[in-house]
């Protein structure tokens, strides 16, 4: 070190301590010009005194003020950001250059609708750049609402519901329901009406609904006709992975309308996931509707009473069983010994499950006044009447 005194480390090191030497070495430090000498200086110093690089910086660079940050400070209030996130959701979330481009067409309808707004407010969304409502809108990106990458399949919703097999959350008591459905198009593209059934696991109580084209408010509609009719509340919830349960507006109804469900779906092309209620679109909506195609908006009411109907005669008179054990077979062409239980019907297991249930009642009187054989012509010539006038507006 050019003009200072020359220092015998190891020496140094035995009769001195780095906080006597501390003010000359910041000296020497802060005098260094390259970064090279720097380093050699404080490697030295590591080896003489064994601490780390980083504690050393800090201790010989000493506590330096540092000068006034410059710039011309902050220019937008907390007025402008405000508004510029109300007009962003206003415009349908437009990207930073496109809502720049419309701003003041943006500012002038949102005024119509609520009046002026505040001048220095409007003097700031009308010059402000793209770029700062860039860094705006990515303080928040919770309030932009944001659709899956379809390139890489990734879907926020869909990745907040638990995929796994229906029989995995069956805990043997009613509540625990399985939901799907079915398309009445008859091959032929949209639109045209979908049928929707949900199933509880340990009664087979089952209801139906009919909606059209499967949209996500016709979805929860349906949904609420099928969950007012049930005699038990829907305790978990297990959908396929259709787009029609999986979204935002499905999902937030079951969260606000049954606080505490659990809701679950099923894995990719695992149609056994949801096994349930796969066997009562094949047992009951396909044999009573087929494959006759429902597309005339007209019939929605003879639809909903069909629905009501089908799922009371089913519930009260068809009775059902469930598998107790699959025993494997050895050397056999079958390769499995299937064991049922003794065929009920999904009033006599709900009797079972819940005997002081307070919907019994009312079912059992509905068991004993309504006859079956009855109900079921009913419902037959319903159909076949909802299926000729569809053919009529067809042709």
């Amino acid at each position: 070190m050019k003009g200072h005194r020359r220092i015998d480390w190891m020496k140094h090191m035995a009769d001195t301590t780095f906080r006597e030497r501390l003010p000359d070495y910041r000296n020497q430090y802060n005098r260094l010009k390259s970064k090279a000498a720097k380093g050699r200086f404080l490697d030295r110093i590591m080896a003489a005194f064994g601490y780390t690089r980083k504690f050393l910086i800090k201790r010989l660079s000493g506590n330096r003020p540092y000068g006034k940050r410059c710039g011309r400070g902050r220019t937008y209030g907390p007025g402008f950001e405000a508004m510029a996130l109300e007009l962003h959701r206003a415009s349908g979330w437009m990207c930073a250059p496109y809502l720049k481009v419309q701003m003041s067409r943006l500012v002038s309808d949102w005024e119509q609708l609520h009046g002026s707004m505040d001048p220095e407010v409007r003097k700031q969304l009308l010059q402000a750049g793209e770029s700062k409502f860039a860094r705006l809108f990515r303080q928040y990106p919770a309030l932009h609402v944001r659709y899956g990458n379809r390139a890489s399949g990734a879907n926020g919703v869909k990745s907040s519901v638990t995929a796994c097999p229906g029989k995995r959350i069956e805990d043997g008591r009613p509540g625990v329901m399985q939901l799907d459905s079915v398309a009445h198009g008859g091959g032929g593209e949209e639109p045209f009406f979908w049928s929707l059934d949900i199933v509880d696991a340990e009664t087979q109580w089952v209801e139906f609904a009919f909606v059209w084209c499967r949209g996500a408010e016709t979805t929860v509609e349906g949904f609420r006709k099928m969950a007012a009719r049930l005699p038990f509340p829907i305790r978990k919830l297990h959908p396929d992975g259709g787009g029609e349960f999986i979204n935002s507006t499905f999902l937030l109804h079951v969260e606000r309308a049954m606080p505490g469900t659990e809701v679950f779906r099923s894995r990719p092309s695992r149609p056994n996931d949801n096994c349930r209620v796969e066997q009562k679109n094949g047992s009951i909506l396909r044999p009573w509707l087929r494959q006759w195609r429902l597309d005339d908006r007209s019939v929605q009411a003879d639809l909903d009473w069909i629905a009501e109907k089908l799922a009371l005669y089913v519930n009260l008179f068809v009775p059902s069983k469930k598998l107790l054990a699959k025993i494997p077979k050895e050397g056999k062409a079958v390769k499995y010994h299937y064991v049922y239980d003794t065929p009920k019907t999904p009033l006599e297991r709900l009797h079972l499950a819940q005997p002081d249930n307070a919907n019994l009642e009312r079912l059992d009187r509905n068991l004993r006044m309504t006859n079956g054989i009855a109900l079921r012509r009913q419902i037959e010539r319903k159909i076949s009447a909802v299926v000729r006038k569809t053919r009529k507006g067809a042709k």
